[in-house]
């Protein structure tokens, strides 16, 4: 987990934080509950659920999480995703599947990615 350490509310001497692939799935889980109950409007997250979302992280014992690590470690995750879904979009033949977590295609899609 992350380090942190703050004067008060008004000035942060440092802030650091380290998300463990745990935290990255606690985090997805709890926006996606959280966007299916109307805390997402106009694609924008309302304070009230950064305020959930941090209650909700903390409950699981991440109590080193603040709104700002959550609008940074949620930035990351979507270049993340962006940067695969344009790395396979262009293939017709691969399609996600939730069982596995991941793309699935044929083993001469996969060579050809491999050698790329």
């Amino acid at each position: 987990m992350g380090k942190g350490q703050t004067l008060d509310s008004r000035h942060t001497l440092w802030e650091f934080s380290k998300w463990s692939d745990d935290m990255n799935l606690r985090l997805l889980t709890t926006l996606i509950y959280k966007g299916r109950h109307g805390n997402r409007v106009d694609g924008s997250w309302t304070t009230q659920a950064y305020i959930n979302i941090v209650e909700a992280l903390r409950q699981s014992s991440y109590t080193i999480v603040t709104k700002n690590s959550i609008k940074n470690t949620h930035k990351c995750l979507t270049d993340r995703w962006c940067k695969v879904h344009n790395l396979f979009s262009w293939l017709s033949s691969s399609t996600w599947s939730d069982d596995m977590r991941g793309f699935k295609a044929g083993v001469k899609i996969w060579n050809d990615l491999i050698q790329v």
